[in-house]
């Protein structure tokens, strides 16, 4: 039986782009696939465009702007075929893509396939992103213990929300969706989730799938989002990182980032005494086993007394993770 697809691609603002997008799907040299288009409230003239084809595989939806997590669950929704896969507007396909992936399949039999990419960056520079495991079928007990060094190590292929495949009946039995409240790191959250619900996982060597680097996402403002990547990496460090003095560490250093980066919001008089205490708390994270059995929310709420209001939203965030991650390495 021939493998089917539905390629999901959201559409902001991207008048500039998704007509290159689009006929390098419709120009695949694989022809069993349907293309489902969610315009995320363009402001441009990207609906526009998208009308001028007139192909009986593309569909069209257009929402108001929610954000590119809302318009993928959309599409996953209004998807009637057994493969899906994601395709971002500014990106596009060599001919060959859904051909070579459909052999993949075929031949592995497998849930989810993970693919490489090749990135362009604004200056015309191009690089090979691939998973560093081997190609083919892989253990399960060995993907969740190279999880998160290679989400690390790797540029975080496993995360990317590109050149993969995922069987929709596998989606829709466990109701696995992105979440609508994520603005960043969306992609890595849904897919840490999906392969924890995967009985076959499949690695491809194959790199066609033509990802532009840098450009803008979708409108939807991400400012105060730093604080739900710290809940993501918790997930990751619970559900995959086996290790606590190698995988746990990669995470507690992406977790410190999001802290960081989380302050750089707030203004600067309150983010210099944020830092003042933050960096203690980097400190204790660095020598994992005494920095867990530490009060660490004791400094929090030092913070939080001098400044409730600003501050609030931080620490009880950071209370509860710093919590759970102590609990975790019990």
């Amino acid at each position: 039986m021939a493998i089917s697809f539905s390629i999901i691609i959201p559409v902001y603002n991207k008048g500039k782009y998704i007509a290159a997008c689009i006929d390098s799907i419709l120009k695949q040299s694989y022809r069993d696939f349907e293309v489902i288009v969610v315009n995320d409230g363009s402001q441009d003239n990207s609906l526009e465009i998208l009308n001028t084809y007139n192909d009986s595989r593309i569909r069209i939806f257009s929402f108001k702007n929610h954000g590119v997590s809302t318009a993928r669950n959309i599409g996953i929704a209004n998807s009637r075929n057994e493969y899906i896969t994601f395709v971002d507007a500014d990106d596009y396909l060599q001919y060959n893509y859904l051909e070579l992936f459909a052999t993949d399949i075929e031949t592995s039999d497998c849930d989810v396939l993970i693919g490489g990419l090749t990135k362009y960056t604004p200056d015309g520079n191009k690089r090979i992103v691939r998973c560093s495991l081997k190609t083919g079928a892989v253990p399960l007990n060995h993907f969740k213990r190279n999880y998160v060094n290679e989400l690390a190590e790797h540029e975080g292929i496993f995360g990317y929300v590109a050149a993969k495949f995922v069987k929709r009946e596998l989606l829709n039995r466990y109701d696995l969706r992105f979440r609508k409240e994520l603005k960043l790191a969306e992609d890595l959250d849904f897919w840490s989730n999906v392969y924890l619900h995967t009985d076959r996982i499949s690695i491809s060597e194959h790199s066609g799938y033509m990802y532009r680097q840098e450009v803008e996402n979708s409108g939807i403002n991400t400012t105060g989002q730093h604080i739900s990547q710290i809940g993501i990496w918790y997930n990751i460090l619970k559900n995959y990182a086996t290790d606590p003095l190698s995988g746990n560490q990669i995470a507690f250093k992406r977790i410190n980032g999001y802290v960081e980066a989380y302050c750089l919001d707030l203004p600067k008089p309150i983010y210099s005494t944020i830092r003042k205490y933050k960096n203690q708390i980097s400190h204790q994270l660095e020598d994992i086993k005494p920095s867990l059995k530490t009060n660490t929310s004791s400094i929090l709420q030092n913070l939080f007394w001098n400044y409730p209001l600003p501050c609030a939203y931080l620490y009880l965030n950071l209370r509860y993770i710093y919590h759970k991650l102590r609990s975790c390495l019990k």
